[in-house]
């Protein structure tokens, strides 16, 4: 059942000439602040929340680690998809957002749809006779997001959505370390890269949720991918995430600045080649933890801080040297502050001769 909080008219006084019309809108003001701080107290635990800009929660997965295959160019084309992202509280309890219903105001259950379309072009440099870079080979990464959001519901005033889609671009110099060769077959292939993500992204402080963060954030991350002596590779990629001081918070939070956490998270899978040079099943998963608070006008923010966890099946079907296809596909859970839902990711590889 879906609470409401009712807001009924006060009975006017029955002798209006004894000062009952004024005793009348008093009353009904009161009801107005009553209704206005109630929504506030709901609103705000959101609002000093959800601060972390966009994430790679599940864009990568099986043979993260991997190379290029030499100095080339290669581009990806991701696709994600994300459905019934509930609101979650601080301790996991789902928020719920005031809509009015004739009267009255009642109180819903909150969630966000999402579809993001990334393009990200890359290079690795090399030369046998120039030097290497940290033991490897750099290279450079362009990456230029699109964004569309929806929140459920959509009719009320308090939390909205920008409708624009450019997210923040990301230029990401590497370091491809040449792979470790140990015993029985098994390799490990590993990368250093320094994401800097720029606030080019669409922004308006007057909605509370955008494609763009408006600050500039460093999201260094080390993949890697180890092939077992058996068919089964692992591969992860661990993420840290900083962000820059916003001096245009969102309009909700009524401050002059405002400042997201640092958080830490990792991609994982394991896969099993099931045709040779072909095809390879496996799980994947993501785990999120927010390390620092959030920051309002200088000051910490507690219980605002983000977690989330997800797993599920996934695959990579390689149909060429060239071109190679991923699916990948995650159900949230142990969500704190952020949102909990399905994840389905298509990305599509191809590397240039």
């Amino acid at each position: 059942m879906t609470p409401k909080i009712r807001v009924n008219p006060p009975r006017p006084v029955s002798n209006p000439a004894r000062g009952g019309a004024l005793s009348w809108r008093m009353r009904a003001h009161s009801c107005a602040l009553i209704w206005l701080a109630s929504v506030l107290l709901l609103v705000t635990p959101w609002a000093i929340a959800y601060e972390l800009p966009g994430l790679n929660l599940g864009y990568t997965s099986f043979l993260d680690g991997l190379p290029p295959a030499g100095p080339r160019w290669l581009i990806q084309q991701y696709v994600q998809v994300y459905r019934n992202g509930r609101l979650k509280g601080p301790n996991g309890e789902d928020l719920r957002l005031p809509v009015m219903r004739g009267d009255s105001v009642e109180l819903e259950k909150a969630q966000l749809d999402l579809t993001v379309i990334l393009t990200q072009l890359m290079f690795q440099y090399y030369r046998p006779e120039r030097p290497s870079v940290l033991g490897g080979k750099w290279g450079l990464g362009l990456t230029l997001p699109l964004t569309s959001l929806q929140l459920d519901p959509g009719d009320h005033e308090i939390i909205t959505c920008n409708g624009s889609l450019l997210s923040d671009i990301v230029i990401s110099p590497f370091v491809q370390i040449d792979p470790i060769k140990g015993a029985n077959g098994l390799k490990v292939f590993q990368r250093i890269e320094f994401q800097l993500v720029l606030p080019t992204g669409d922004y308006d402080p007057g909605e509370s949720v955008n494609p763009g963060a408006n600050v500039f954030s460093f999201h260094p991350f080390w993949a890697g991918t180890a092939f077992l002596p058996s068919k089964w590779t692992i591969s992860w990629r661990l993420l840290y995430l900083w962000n820059a001081e916003n001096s245009e918070p969102k309009i909700i939070l009524d401050a002059d600045d405002s400042q997201a956490g640092q958080a830490i998270y990792l991609n994982f899978a394991g896969a099993y080649e099931l045709l040779p040079s072909r095809l390879r099943v496996g799980i994947n998963g993501y785990a999120l933890k927010q390390i620092t608070d959030n920051r309002v006008d200088g000051g910490d923010i507690a219980s605002g801080r983000e977690r989330i966890f997800g797993l599920g099946p996934g695959l990579v079907y390689h149909g060429s040297k060239q071109d190679h296809f991923f699916f990948n596909s995650y159900w949230e859970m142990g969500a704190e502050n952020r949102t909990e839902g399905t994840r389905v990711t298509l990305r599509y590889v191809h590397l240039f001769n």
